[in-house]
């Protein structure tokens, strides 16, 4: 893992090689929902599984509420894509139904 930024330096660049950053916006849509979907499940497999390897009481009292939080938001998440892969609802009518749901 890298430094954190120093005071002045760019948080986000385009320089590298691409298996050293990240890709947004990649693939058609459906593509790019999946993997925003299961980037909140990495996540937080990863968070349990760092957990589990510190063996830290600290660390794991620390990381349970993010856990929560990204399971929750994958869940979240992937119930929106199911309602809206399998809905016969209007374009309009899936953007009120999920404005809904967010709130």
């Amino acid at each position: 893992m890298s430094d954190f930024p120093k005071k002045c330096e760019k948080l986000f660049i385009s320089e590298g090689y691409p298996t050293e950053y990240s890709h947004i916006a990649w693939g058609d849509m459906n593509m790019q929902f999946y993997g925003y979907i299961q980037g909140y499940k990495n996540a937080a497999d990863t968070l349990i599984i760092h957990a589990l390897e510190k063996g830290c009481p600290f660390v794991l009292d620390t990381c349970v509420f993010p856990v929560c939080f990204l399971y929750r938001q994958y869940i979240e998440l992937a119930l929106k894509k199911i309602y809206l892969s399998n809905t016969k609802d209007t374009e309009e009518e899936k953007k009120t139904h999920v404005t809904i749901l967010s709130a």
